[in-house]
């Protein structure tokens, strides 16, 4: 299993994907970080994933 770390800078579309993409098991990964230098949609999304 792969750990990612995801830089993230907006609504975070990218990140629910890859997000969804390792809950179904389509990757063999888990985000273990995500970074944004400000707050923005995806940091709360990330929060919301734990």
């Amino acid at each position: 299993m792969f750990k990612i770390a995801v830089l993230v800078s907006g609504s975070g579309t990218n990140l629910e994907a890859i997000l969804n993409a390792a809950d179904n098991n389509e990757i063999k990964s888990k985000v273990v970080l995500v970074i944004s230098d400000r707050e923005c949609f995806a940091i709360k999304r990330a929060k919301k994933r734990n």
